[in-house]
């Protein structure tokens, strides 16, 4: 047996301490510390190196009769990203959903009233960009500005040149500003001529999902 305690990097909280077989695996440590993180989201230093999730604790155990390992443990952001939900979402006459790539996605085809949301849920604290995967058809017509809100407060407006000028034909992640925090975070786009009962037909572009990005 081998006496683990691991404390959180750079926080230095203490996150276990305990008994654990030498033939235990590094992964099997840190799905028993925190069951419902990714095992490739933690790692595991010991004496400032990365341990590797194959290898055995008892491989670490280096000095002569030494017993303990002493152990700090980082987790890494990664990459998250939200479905899309919004008025006429579905609509065949209006924005249906399509086949693209292998994926199912949403075409604006003739709405007036554009207004999409989607919810990033369990984010874990930092810095993030947040962006909306797109593609842009040869002929797209939107004549409106899009406002777009994180968690209810407006970050920025598009134009419609903005979205006329995206490459044509190709998938293209449209940035929508800048988040700093952890929990949930809500994304709304709307086009502004809703507050005038949607007056602008918008045609030629898809739809795919919220990405966000750790920076």
């Amino acid at each position: 047996m081998v006496l683990v305690t691991i404390t959180m990097g750079p926080s230095g909280r203490q996150m276990f301490s305990g008994d654990m077989d030498q033939q235990s695996r590094v992964q099997d440590l840190k799905q028993l510390v925190l069951p419902n993180v990714a095992t490739e989201k933690m790692t595991l230093l010991h004496g400032g190196n990365m341990m590797e999730d194959s290898s055995v604790l008892g491989s670490y155990l280096t000095e002569p009769h030494a017993m303990a390992l002493e152990l700090t443990l980082t987790l890494r952001r990664v990459s998250i990203y939200a479905d899309l939900d919004g008025a006429w979402f579905g609509d065949q006459r209006y924005i249906p959903a399509v086949h693209e790539a292998g994926r199912t996605v949403h075409l604006l085809d003739g709405v007036c009233w554009f207004e999409l949301c989607g919810t990033f849920r369990g984010m874990e604290g930092g810095n993030w960009s947040i962006f909306l995967r797109v593609k842009r058809k040869h002929r797209i017509y939107f004549d409106t500005d899009v406002i777009v809100s994180l968690n209810g407060s407006e970050t920025k407006t598009f134009v419609p040149g903005v979205l006329s000028s995206l490459p044509e034909e190709q998938w293209t992640l449209l940035d929508l500003g800048a988040f700093q925090g952890s929990g949930s975070l809500k994304v709304e786009l709307k086009g502004a001529d809703c507050s005038n009962h949607g007056q602008h037909s918008k045609s030629g572009l898809y739809i795919d999902q919220l990405l966000a990005e750790p920076c």
